[in-house]
């Protein structure tokens, strides 16, 4: 038969387990409140980020109307979308592209 043994973790002259878990909730509690900022601060942040979601969903409607004009005038999505897609990528990512579509 395996006994469980329970070693106490109390160091002698600490005065005991009790003790020490007080004081490590003190310590934990000291930690804890780097994060204080005021109620107003963090209601500031949040308005500042819906603002800019606002911003990049009304820009993401400019961007499917311009798609929807360009497949009305006869443009091909793809093709549109890959052209988009060549731009936005840095230099040598598009030397890799062009080097392997070389082959």
């Amino acid at each position: 038969m395996d006994k469980k043994i329970r070693v106490s973790t109390a160091q002698p002259g600490k005065g005991g387990i009790k003790k020490q878990k007080e004081q490590k909730g003190k310590e934990m509690a000291k930690k804890e409140s780097v994060f204080s900022a005021e109620p107003k601060t963090y209601h500031k942040f949040c308005d500042r980020i819906f603002d800019v979601k606002l911003e990049i969903k009304e820009l993401n409607n400019d961007i499917r109307e311009i798609k929807n004009e360009a497949v009305a005038n006869g443009c091909d999505p793809r093709i549109l979308n890959n052209l988009v897609r060549i731009r936005t990528m840095k230099m040598a990512e598009k030397d890799a592209l062009e080097s392997a579509l070389e082959m």
